[in-house]
């Protein structure tokens, strides 16, 4: 049963408080860039932030603070790989990290693409690195082990077994790494030692990656669960039963206190992080693999088929629509412009290998284009840095666009 919690007021209060939020969230969005400009060095001021992760941060909302990419790009540069890229791109100190299916982390040169370094896993690398402030890169691979490495020269500095393959993306926050397995278990290491302080079976194989507020964590498996974890204690604070398996990555919103993620049947919800209560449902026509996207007042995320929606957070008022292409596993990503706070969508699918681009108020398509062959199982997303937009391709390799 779907249960709906609506504020009322007048459309005049509710446009006003719209108005103030906005422009509360612009100022602070521009003071945070002045603070993050003053803290870089002048060899890393030309680079790339200092962190990184799959979906931008450690909610999972897919959103990135830069100037968008608003006319149709050109390639930057293009570095070939062997085999396809399933990982999204993180971009941090200057680099640009990626998996390979060969079992190869490797840097890149953000600026140029030039290979920096490179490190050999037993297995196919899916996981999306996250890399922190003091140069600490985590990430999973398929010979079941997590990792950490040193940021700069690929160093091991240790590796964890779990009992199977690795497909999750770590993220890092208090000293603790959270990253889930598909042996069904959500681990919980010391980032300095790799050993492992607190687990949780969710009891299905789990390919999402796990999303944070401040007292729990948040991940959904194959079996259809999505559960919420107490950070502190490893111990389950409440579980939903979705009607399909998940793979998607929960992406929450603080604001309203929503969570929001797609289940392999086709539905999409909105469960309220406090209490696991499904605040809004709807029904896509396959499969919903993708994670969303969090925008200021909407949600947007894409089913195999191709279907891009836009909904409105609270509510779940559709907005607008759009078709990318058959087989559409990629997660849509948006890029707030830090001066006049207006939204692009980004989203890919298989067919034709093409990449779009979206108004957010709108849906109007702003641009398209090839981002390599088409192909299966394409799962890099977009990510926005700076003005350049960075993807993983089934033929291409690591293609950077601006």
């Amino acid at each position: 049963m779907v249960h709906s919690a609506l504020i009322f007021m007048s459309d005049n209060d509710a446009c006003n408080r719209l108005s103030i939020e906005r422009n509360i969230m612009r100022w602070l969005v521009l003071l945070v860039l002045m603070v993050l400009a003053t803290g870089v060095s002048a060899q890393d001021s030309a680079n790339t932030p200092t962190l990184s992760m799959f979906r931008g941060d450690v909610e999972r909302t897919g959103r990135f603070i830069s100037p968008p990419l608003r006319s149709e790009p050109s390639r930057l540069w293009q570095i070939d790989l062997p085999q396809p890229v399933r990982t999204t791109i993180a971009v941090a100190h200057g680099l640009a990290f990626t998996g390979s299916e060969a079992g190869a982390l490797i840097a890149l040169d953000a600026a140029t693409g030039a290979e920096v370094w490179s490190f050999q896993t037993g297995d196919t690398i899916v996981s999306t690195p996250f890399v922190d402030a003091d140069g600490a890169l985590y990430f999973g691979s398929a010979d079941r082990s997590v990792y950490r490495l040193d940021a700069q020269t690929g160093e091991l500095v240790w590796s964890f077994q779990t009992g199977d393959e690795v497909f999750s993306s770590p993220v890092v926050q208090d000293s603790v790494v959270y990253i889930g397995s598909r042996d069904g278990v959500l681990y919980m290491l010391d980032s300095e030692t790799g050993n492992v302080i607190n687990s949780y079976s969710v009891g299905g194989e789990i390919w999402s990656s796990p999303a944070l507020d401040a007292e729990n964590v948040y991940v959904g498996s194959r079996n259809g669960r999505v559960a919420a974890v107490n950070r502190a204690t490893g111990e389950l604070v409440w579980r939903v039963s979705l009607r399909g398996g998940v793979d998607a990555t929960p992406a929450l919103d603080l604001e309203t206190g929503l969570m929001f993620v797609g289940d392999y049947d086709g539905d999409f919800h909105a469960i309220r992080m406090a209490d696991g209560e499904i605040v809004w449902q709807t029904r896509f026509a396959d499969a919903v693999y993708a994670s969303a996207a969090i925008g200021e007042d909407m949600v947007v995320v894409n089913d195999f088929l191709g279907t891009l929606v836009a909904y409105e957070k609270e509510t779940g008022e559709e907005l607008w629509r759009a078709d990318i292409g058959r087989i559409a596993y990629s997660s849509p990503s948006i890029s707030l412009d830090p001066v006049s706070g207006d939204e692009t969508v980004y989203a890919l699918s298989e067919q034709g290998g093409l990449m779009y681009a979206f108004d957010g108020a709108t849906g109007a398509e702003l641009w398209r284009v090839v981002t390599g062959d088409a192909g299966d199982w394409r799962s890099s997303t977009p990510v926005i840095v700076d003005g350049v937009l960075y993807i993983g391709s089934n033929t291409d390799g690591v293609i950077a666009f601006g």
